[in-house]
């Protein structure tokens, strides 16, 4: 290829370079917008699901209580479980057990840390002993 011998007109390609520029800082701009909206609207919709799951809920432990309640009545007034069942009417719920946490395990005692670097030293001592060095051995 050979070099260019013709002039510019130094403004119109300024001009037309800045142009194209804002162009594309105007396509980041609406992109940073957009993803405002986005995680705004994500935000949203995750609090809304949220409450939505508090009043079910809710909703779900008072319709079982007034669904015990009247089983309860049914008991009370003579039907017996099987009879209720024989009906199609089911048992109450039982409520869910909440799991008992484990404890954490016990962190090791003073003297099994301390019999461990003793241990540790020892091995080390001996790799000493024999000529090696922590430091040469590793390289």
């Amino acid at each position: 290829m050979t070099p260019s011998t013709r002039t510019v007109n130094v403004e119109d390609v300024t001009q037309q370079s800045k142009e194209r520029l804002n162009d594309r800082v105007a396509a980041v701009e609406a992109l940073a917008v957009a993803h405002n909206e986005r995680v705004s609207g994500e935000a949203d919709a995750q609090r809304r699901r949220d409450e939505l799951e508090a009043e079910l809920a809710e909703l779900t432990g008072l319709l079982e209580r007034e669904h015990k309640e009247r089983y309860d009545a049914a008991v009370k007034s003579g039907w017996t479980a099987r009879d209720l069942r024989a009906m199609g009417l089911d048992l109450p719920n039982k409520p869910a057990t909440k799991r008992r946490r484990r404890k954490p395990a016990a962190k090791q005692s003073a003297s099994t840390a301390t019999m461990a670097e003793q241990q540790h030293a020892s091995a080390e001592s001996a790799g000493d002993r024999d000529g090696e060095s922590a430091v040469g051995s590793a390289a």
